[in-house]
């Protein structure tokens, strides 16, 4: 256990530690009960929803400024640059690829 190391988030860990038969088995086996605790805890990707929320917020702003400049260019009558449609596409595929349901693993 000494040479893994794990990412994990101290405010869940701590949260978990309040209940009181966690803390009396981790001090009976704390080696099999301190991964058995990190496991049940799951890492900061998984279990935090403000971080999926923050990305998805990030590339739909990107997406959607990218557009409205877009259009406001072509109003005007300018050439759109390359850099806001690319900037556009890549906010719209990585939107894609958070969105679209993973494939689950029968």
């Amino acid at each position: 256990m000494k040479d893994k190391q794990y990412k994990v988030s101290m405010e869940a860990i701590k949260k978990k530690l309040e209940e009181p038969h966690i803390v009396e088995d981790c001090k009976r086996n704390p080696d099999e009960e301190i991964i058995k605790l990190i496991n049940d805890v799951g890492k900061p990707l998984e279990t935090d929803v403000w971080i999926y929320r923050t990305v998805v917020a990030a590339l739909s702003l990107t997406l959607v400024c990218c557009v409205i400049g877009a259009i406001f260019l072509q109003v005007n009558e300018k050439k759109t640059p390359e850099l806001l449609t690319g900037l556009g596409t890549g906010a719209l595929g990585a939107l894609a690829g958070l969105l679209a349901p993973s494939p689950s693993r029968n």
